[in-house]
């Protein structure tokens, strides 16, 4: 016996409706009208009788309240609806979480799917829809409740689906040449993922929970319908630590996979090779031009032996340089500082500074015998971030200060340096 239909576009109980009203079925969208008798609660039923919905039974009307009244316990300031769409009309969940401001995690709201028998809805599917629409997903089935049907009488809310791995941006250019700008794509495995996720949402046991085929026991998460190795593209709150956390990781991931390219090792090789052969130096350099900005170069100097030597960055045009003394640990603080441009590259469209002279994001200090450089990544207003070295003024000398822009396009330029002054110092420690 159905005991919810749908009236102006919002759920209704039996008791709402007039004698003589109907409603139309939230199941099949069917016209459906109301009655009761002796021994019969008042309920809802098809016309004509003959129809071959049952509507919704009374089990899962009563295991959607007992979940709607657990959700507004555990997320107190949100809307929490019953029978409401989350996907523009076209999805309509059985509880609707509607936050004021989309979370960090679980994007617009939470969409909740009560499965009573596993039959009702396509897992896959649906789970993709509201996805895709910026929306967490959480599944409940008769094994997350206390009791059994008529004596429900708790629910274990389980941890949804989230969204925001959905908010990672794409990373990997797909063949733009340098200087331009590239659509950016990355594969995330859900083991990658695991790390940097919070409350291990993850974890959810919902996406094998119900399965596709019969007799398998699991759903196919591998299967071209579904998987969480998929491309991933930039939705939601890039301001999130956690997002940030893990593009950044992402970002040295692929600094690591540009390392075991033949050709840049193969770059490093030769070059290598002809240095060692003239005792002269390494000049592991970047040459950054185009765009809203004056060329520049990037470039660390590496003895033949492998010992960092110094840094520099150069603006070609104006024949203005700064050089900084470095030691062995420059390595590590040039990948944190490549990865964290790239990070906020990433994010550059989507973030704005605190105040209207920018951000710093990220700094150094390198001592310089009592004239310490500072490093500094700034986040600005223009769709580019500005990389500085700054010396401190002395009694004799004054102050120093460059200032680049550096540009999404040099992404992957960026990322390969990185690798070929890891190479160049790594080889040479050998």
């Amino acid at each position: 016996m159905p005991f919810i239909g749908v009236r102006d576009d919002r759920p209704v109980l039996p008791l709402e409706v007039a004698d003589d009203g109907f409603v139309w079925c939230p199941s099949c969208g069917e016209k459906m009208k109301v009655r009761e008798g002796e021994k019969v609660a008042r309920h809802f039923y098809h016309a004509p009788d003959d129809s071959e919905c049952g509507g919704e039974s009374a089990a899962h009307v009563e295991m959607k309240h007992i979940a709607a009244q657990k959700l507004l316990e555990r997320y107190p300031d949100a809307e929490v609806t019953i029978e409401s769409s989350m996907v523009d009309g076209q999805r309509r969940a059985d509880i609707r979480v509607l936050f004021a401001e989309p979370d960090s995690q679980f994007g617009r709201g939470i969409a909740v799917e009560v499965q009573r028998h596993h039959r009702q809805k396509s897992v896959r599917a649906v789970t993709e829809d509201y996805l895709s629409a910026g929306s967490s997903v959480l599944w409940l089935s008769e094994v997350d409740y206390d009791g059994t049907h008529p004596g429900y009488d708790d629910v274990t809310l389980t941890d949804p689906v989230p969204v925001w791995p959905y908010a990672v941006p794409q990373l990997i250019e797909e063949q733009s040449r340098p200087g331009e700008a590239g659509d950016w794509s990355v594969q995330v495995s859900e083991r990658e993922l695991a790390p940097f996720v919070e409350n291990g949402q993850m974890g959810q046991r919902t996406l094998g929970a119900f399965a596709e085929s019969a007799g398998t026991g699991q759903a196919d998460v591998t299967a071209p319908g579904w998987s969480l190795e998929r491309t991933i593209s930039l939705a939601l709150t890039p301001e999130s630590k956690t997002v940030q956390d893990l593009t950044a990781e992402i970002f040295r991931n692929l600094i690591a996979e540009f390392e075991q390219e033949k050709d840049v090792i193969q770059t490093v090789e030769d070059y290598r090779e002809s240095t060692e052969s003239s005792d002269r130096n390494c000049y592991v350099n970047e040459w950054f031009a185009g765009g809203p900005r004056d060329p520049c170069t990037i470039e660390l100097i590496v003895t033949p032996a492998g010992e960092p030597v110094e840094l520099s960055v150069e603006k070609r045009r104006t024949d203005n340089a700064l050089s900084v003394s470095v030691e062995e640990g420059i390595v590590d603080v040039f990948t944190d500082l490549v990865a964290t441009v790239c990070t906020e590259l990433a994010f550059v469209s989507a973030l704005e500074p605190q105040n209207p002279d920018g951000t710093d994001i990220w700094s150094h200090e390198f001592a310089q015998r009592g004239r310490p450089v500072n490093c500094t990544i700034t986040r600005t207003h223009g769709e580019w971030v500005e990389l500085s070295l700054h010396r401190c003024k002395s009694e004799y000398q004054p102050v120093e200060t460059i200032s680049v822009r550096v540009l999404p396009a040099d992404i992957e330029m960026l990322l390969e340096l990185c690798a070929r002054v890891r190479l160049h110092v790594d080889t040479g420690a050998e």
